[in-house]
């Protein structure tokens, strides 16, 4: 895999993160611009390893996710819309390790707005970036467009990664993508299948089209670490065990197992390196002092702890 990554976002949102005490009061922690396309460029950004940031923005935030991109190094260009983006809220305690996601709602886009940011993520293949389609569509956009978009990039020379769910998992599914990185039950929903083991994960992967047309599926199983079928149609799973009273929050996980692959990929490891390198990434964002950071030696030190076997 050569090339720059750019990630698409078409969903961004802000991030609210608050620790509940056990009489019920919050404190906040973090409020980050985030959306899994920008929490995969920031973790990039911590590996050192430079990124481009294409999507739908809302004008009223622009000027926040751009400033916040900028101090890491990553440049962004957007099709911007009305807004406002969503606000997501991770409310963190009382007991250690319990967690409890909220989510708002999405931006809107229009055909005018799909329009402009298909020339930008297509314009951006053209110029053989690996294109990395991270996170879910607005309101009212449908599968058929994000298909048509995954393509147009496939068709104009890019490397194609996903990393989405619901309908727009199953139109790159049924599309040119090349790698597909998905959690057990984003992917088990897509192909009508529940996944309880790495063997349910290794057959969902081949029912997803690994190792065929060129396809790699990697699905992520929380603790359990992560499972894949390579391009070449061989299957592995990895974990990194990580004490609990470690644990601070698994938000933004997926996402750096992400951008760990990526990565990897493009320092030219094979894919159970890439495998080893996407584990010790989303390893070291559940310990993570800072919400939706990770630290270079955290990722190289779960990396090494990783334990990879063949299937």
């Amino acid at each position: 895999m050569t090339g720059r990554i750019v990630i698409a976002t078409l969903n961004p949102a802000i991030d609210a993160v608050v620790l509940r005490g056990r009489d019920g009061a919050e404190t906040p922690i973090a409020r980050l611009p985030a959306g899994k396309g920008v929490n995969a460029a920031r973790v990039l950004a911590d590996l050192g390893r430079p990124c481009r940031v294409v999507g739908l923005m809302s004008a009223g935030e622009r000027e926040l996710f751009d400033g916040h991109l900028a101090a890491l190094g990553v440049d962004a260009e957007w099709a911007v819309v009305p807004g406002p983006v969503r606000v997501n809220r991770t409310v963190l305690g009382p007991a250690p390790g319990e967690e409890r996601h909220e989510l708002g709602a999405s931006l809107s886009a229009s055909a005018g707005d799909l329009a402009r940011v298909g020339v930008l993520i297509e314009r951006e293949a053209s110029r053989g970036a690996v294109v990395a389609f991270s996170g879910s569509l607005p309101a009212g956009v449908g599968a058929a467009w994000f298909g048509g978009v995954v393509a147009a990039a496939a068709e104009r020379g890019a490397v194609v990664a996903v990393d989405t769910s619901g309908a727009a998992l199953s139109a790159a599914i049924t599309g040119p993508a090349h790698l597909i990185k998905v959690n057990a039950a984003e992917l088990g929903a897509a192909v009508g299948r529940a996944i309880a083991s790495t063997a349910d994960a290794v057959d969902a992967a081949r029912a997803a089209g690994a190792g065929q047309r060129g396809r790699t599926v990697i699905v992520t199983l929380g603790p359990a670490g992560a499972a894949m079928v390579d391009d070449a149609g061989t299957a592995a799973a990895g974990q990194v065990r990580v004490p609990p009273d470690q644990v601070r929050r698994a938000t933004g996980a997926g996402d750096a197992f992400l951008a760990g692959v990526l990565d990897a990929r493009l320092r030219g490891e094979g894919w159970e390196g890439a495998l080893r390198a996407g584990l010790g990434a989303a390893s070291a964002s559940v310990i993570s002092e800072r919400p939706g950071h990770v630290g270079p030696d955290a990722v190289r030190e779960m990396s090494r702890r990783a334990v990879i076997r063949r299937l």
